[in-house]
């Protein structure tokens, strides 16, 4: 399993730093895109922020690969949201496995591969790269329009996902991430009527912004795991999908390994960082 190092933002983004970080931290990517039209665009959204936020770009674009490019763009925009990418791929792999076994055992089965749901928890918010930094980290309250153009990263980033040349199935995960049981967006669809792996990815997506060192409008303090669960567990059958919920508890559940060890270092260093924003 990849673990996820804690990504700093760097004044001076330098590319071939990120190439090497993308190679090392996101390990192997289960696609690859060659659209040069697409690069094209990327690398215009790369200078057009950079130059946005004073930034200097070191490094030959030319020679890295177009989904890489992509995180890039987002990385940046907002500088924290790659480490959002890189730690929710992290939670969907034993989520994953655990889903697939609750399902087993009522007779179902997941309906999509596994390299599928990585790259969708991998890509599923790239579409906030069209998000400017002032709404998507606005302290208070949002209008509606302001809103509205947060709500279209999930379209967004679908688009990127079909661009990028992805299977249908996760362009439809991805669109559908925040379409929960109770309604969401971009569609009026709940249940049934969204995907399995969609409804997986909310549960790794949702887990990921409670436990984040990221700065929180609201000023929460991270949960313990205990607590985290029973949350989850409140809003299993009315926010989230009650078998992604089950696989949820059952990871979090497990004492040792690996994962195990990463959670439990997150959560003690993400509570120390978030009460430091909180205080600054």
């Amino acid at each position: 399993m990849i673990m996820p190092r804690k990504v700093k933002s760097a004044k001076k983004p330098e590319l071939d730093r990120w190439r090497g970080r993308a190679a090392s931290e996101h390990g192997k990517l289960d696609f690859s895109a060659d659209r040069p039209e697409l690069r094209k665009r990327f690398i215009n959204l790369i200078k057009t922020h950079a130059k946005q936020r004073g930034t200097e770009i070191t490094g030959d674009m030319k020679s890295i690969p177009t989904e890489f490019l992509a995180f890039e763009a987002l990385t940046v925009r907002h500088p924290t949201e790659i480490e959002h990418l890189y730690a929710t791929s992290t939670f969907i792999a034993p989520l994953d496995r655990e889903y697939r076994r609750i399902l087993k055992k009522k007779g179902k089965a997941a309906g999509y591969r596994k390299e599928d749901i990585r790259n969708a928890a991998r890509l599923h918010d790239l579409g906030k790269m069209n998000v400017s930094p002032e709404k998507l980290r606005k302290p208070s309250r949002l209008t509606e329009e302001e809103f509205e153009e947060i709500k279209r990263h999930a379209q967004d980033s679908a688009k990127i996902a079909e661009e990028l040349g992805l299977p249908g199935d996760v362009v439809t995960a991805i669109r559908q991430h925040h379409m929960y049981v109770n309604g969401g967006y971009p569609e009026k669809k709940s249940g049934e009527e969204v995907s399995r792996m969609a409804r997986l990815l909310q549960v790794a997506d949702s887990l990921e912004a409670a436990t984040s060192a990221r700065a929180h409008k609201s000023g929460k303090r991270i949960k313990n795991t205990g607590e985290i669960i029973e949350e989850f567990q409140n809003l299993a059958g009315k926010k989230y999908d009650k078998d992604a919920v089950d696989a949820l508890v059952r990871v979090l559940s497990y004492k040792g390994g690996k994962f195990r060890t990463w959670w439990d270092k997150r959560i003690k260093t993400n509570k120390r960082i978030r009460g430091e924003l909180k205080n600054a």
